[in-house]
C-alpha cells in the first residue's frame, strides 16, 4: 500500500509550480508553467485568472504523472512567496489583476498612514515603519 501524499501548490513571481511529496518527504512527481508578471513603473501585477488556469494545469500534470497513486493525495497546501491584494465582486470573482507586495505605487497611502497616531504606536512596538509593500497602504 502507497503511503499518504501531499500536494503543495505555490505561486510565484515568476511560476505557479506543484510538487507531489511523499510523507516521507520524498518528491514523488513536479510540474511548472512561467506567469506573466506585468510590472510598468511602480506597478507589479499578476492576472488571478492566470493563476487559476496554470495551477489546474501543473496539478493535472502531477497527478497524471504518480497516476494511479494519485488516489492517496491526503494533504492539500497552497503557498506564495508574500501576499498580494486581490479586489473581488460581489461573488468572490475577481476584477481586475492582482497588487502584487513589490508593487509601490501606495507610497502616498504609506505616508499619510505613518503620519496617524495608531500607525505610529504600532510602528513604536514592531519597529516596523510603514510602507507601500503592506497591505493596509494597498
Amino acid at each position: 500500500m502507497t503511503s499518504k501524499i501531499i500536494l503543495v501548490v505555490n505561486l510565484g513571481l515568476k511560476s505557479v509550480r506543484c510538487i507531489a511529496f511523499s510523507i516521507g518527504g520524498n518528491v514523488l512527481a513536479q510540474a511548472s508553467r512561467p506567469i506573466r508578471t506585468y510590472v510598468s513603473n511602480e506597478r507589479v501585477e499578476q492576472d488571478p485568472k492566470e493563476w487559476q488556469k496554470l495551477t489546474w494545469l501543473v496539478i493535472k500534470q502531477v497527478t497524471d504523472e504518480i497516476k494511479y497513486i494519485s488516489a492517496n493525495i491526503r494533504y492539500l497546501t497552497v503557498t506564495t512567496s508574500a501576499s498580494c491584494l486581490v479586489v473581488q465582486d460581489d461573488r468572490g470573482r475577481p476584477i481586475g489583476n492582482s497588487i502584487l507586495v513589490s508593487d509601490s505605487r501606495a507610497s502616498n497611502e504609506s505616508k499619510m498612514l505613518s503620519r496617524t497616531v495608531e500607525f505610529q504606536n504600532v510602528e513604536t512596538l514592531t519597529g516596523y515603519p510603514c510602507s507601500p509593500d503592506l497591505m493596509l497602504p494597498k
